[in-house]
């Protein structure tokens, strides 16, 4: 009898779970040259097994994405047959209208549908603040998989599904193709969640397509144009050394294909620094000014190696340890760690020499104390995250210096028995064993409790939750490096100490800031 219950119990928690299954997905990206050049998109796929309406959207995870309806021309939706279909903009209900949704139907069971559309030719310029939107010009298409291709909302996004890919008509116009999953140049198919699939970056033009493989690991790039600084080899040798050696460092078992695209800026409108990146599914994108080169120069801005290091550990960061939502408040770990990990892989795997390494550890700590918002709360940060660059930039800085002191307070709790790649590994353990698992600070707090004591986990506290200004130089930063600190008079921040007296009502206003320690800025030098 109790047998009987139990399995009613078990029985009843299966009958009320959403419907999962895979379906067969098909995206035909077609290259149509009259009227005028355009891009034309197919979707083919299973109607809602209720029989009602069908709804699709386009939802990007980027909120600086909006009004991506407006990629959207001539939509029109056939069933069985070639029956013309019903498409509505929005709710087909009376339901609150969604720009970015269309509804199609009414649809019968078990019925297939194809949904078509076009993608019309965009400015010629890809400029900073719509890097991310499609690109259509007579050189280059890209764009993001879940900024244009339509995404059917009654298939469960957490599910396998077998999709395929098409290209037609850019081979016959000399041009090639490649995206996040393959480089084939007719057709592929992958089984991937589609919410995975669709966070991805397709690309077609005269591209130079360069592929290679060590020890399971491979790494594709894409790179359109002839402007820059570096050989292809060069760029994809970097990257394949980089990859290598973090996962070995992270044990990572899969040998999934790393694809890299280069998208060019023009030197008309720059980015804020030479180079930047973004982290799709099994793939990363560098947004470059024409010009840029692999060589390491710290003072510069964003090093190209850096981001490329720095999207490669996404892959842990944010990939498989994973933040709890809202993401914001944890994008100092997400962002600072994957910094501070990226610089200690090129480090380690021999892309920059001990020297360069403690040069880019002296850029971070100077930006961090002459950043205005350096003393920006978590709370603060997160609300002005998009509207401002410095606020941006915060976490990065922030986070990359949490991680040193962490290292320190580990290294001097334990010893020298452990050490932040302890900590790291702890994190992956649980993440891996824990599919579904999301950290939140609170849960970093008390993991960092675990590895140190209370008066850590308050210090750290802090410094992220209030934004209390971290001390630099940490103590012992990266063990073994030795070196030798100095203290630098800096005039920008004695001008600030003098503003900050002035509104605190002039506690102090007639000290001399040569005097005050806040106002120089540590300077390492590695010890011959």
């Amino acid at each position: 009898m109790i047998v009987n219950k139990y399995l009613l119990i078990v029985f009843s928690f299966f009958l009320f779970l959403p419907p999962l299954f895979s379906a067969n997905i098909t995206y035909t990206i077609s290259n149509v040259t009259k009227p005028f050049p355009m891009v034309k998109i197919e979707m083919n796929c299973p109607a809602c097994e209720i029989g009602d309406y069908s709804e699709f959207v386009l939802k990007s995870n980027f909120s600086a994405l909006r009004d991506l309806e407006k990629e959207v021309h001539g939509l029109e939706a056939f069933g069985k047959n070639g029956r013309k279909l019903l498409v509505l903009r929005g709710g087909h209900r009376g339901a609150r209208t969604k720009k970015d949704s269309w509804s199609i139907g009414k649809t019968q069971k078990g019925e297939r549908l194809l949904v078509s559309y076009y993608l019309v030719p965009t400015r010629p310029n890809i400029s900073w603040p719509t890097r991310k939107r499609l690109v259509l010009t007579k050189s280059l298409l890209h764009f993001l998989g879940n900024s244009v291709l339509l995404r059917p909302i009654h298939l469960d996004g957490s599910c396998l599904h077998s999709i395929t890919v098409k290209w037609q008509g850019f081979k016959e116009s000399g041009w090639q193709v490649a995206s996040s999953f393959s480089s084939a140049q007719d057709k592929f198919t992958v089984k991937r969640k589609l919410d995975d699939f669709l966070l991805s970056s397709f690309m077609a033009g005269p591209l130079r397509i360069v592929e290679e493989s060590v020890d399971g690991h491979t790494v594709c790039c894409a790179i359109p144009g002839t402007r820059w600084k570096f050989k292809d080899e060069d760029l994809l040798y970097c990257a394949l050394n980089i990859l290598q050696s973090a996962r070995t460092f992270f044990k990572e078992k899969d040998r999934q294909r790393l694809f890299i695209g280069l998208i060019p800026i023009p030197t008309k409108k720059p980015m804020p620094s030479g180079s930047a990146g973004l982290g799709l599914t099994s793939s990363i994108l560098l947004y470059l000014n024409p010009g840029e080169s692999l060589q390491w120069l710290p003072a510069k801005g964003k090093e190209l190696k850096h981001v490329i290091a720095h999207e490669i550990m996404h892959k842990w960061f944010g990939g498989t340890i994973k933040a709890q939502s809202p993401t914001g408040y944890v994008i100092w770990f997400l962002e600072g760690f994957a910094d501070f990990y990226a610089r200690r892989l090129l480090r380690n795997c021999g892309e920059i020499t001990d020297k360069q390494f403690i040069a880019a550890i002296n850029q971070v700590m100077d930006e961090y104390l002459h950043s205005p918002v350096r003393e920006l709360n978590n709370h603060n940060l997160l609300r002005n995250y998009n509207r401002r660059s410095d606020v941006r930039r915060l976490p990065y800085l922030r986070g990359a210096l949490i991680a040193a002191h962490l290292d320190d307070e580990i290294r001097s709790f334990w010893k020298g028995k452990k050490t932040l790649d302890t900590f790291m590994f702890h994190l992956l353990a649980t993440s891996r064993k824990h599919l579904q698992r999301r950290f939140s600070n609170e849960d970093l707090f008390k993991t960092i409790g675990e590895f140190t004591n209370k008066e850590v986990v308050k210090r750290m506290r802090r410094y992220i939750v209030n934004g209390d200004l971290l001390p630099l130089p940490p103590k012992n930063m990266e063990g073994e490096l030795k070196y030798e600190i100095e203290h630098v008079y800096s005039p920008p921040l004695a001008r600030l100490l003098r503003i900050k007296t002035a509104e605190e009502g002039g506690h102090g206003k007639g000290k001399d800031p040569r005097k005050r320690l806040e106002a120089f800025v540590p300077l390492l030098h590695l010890r011959q």
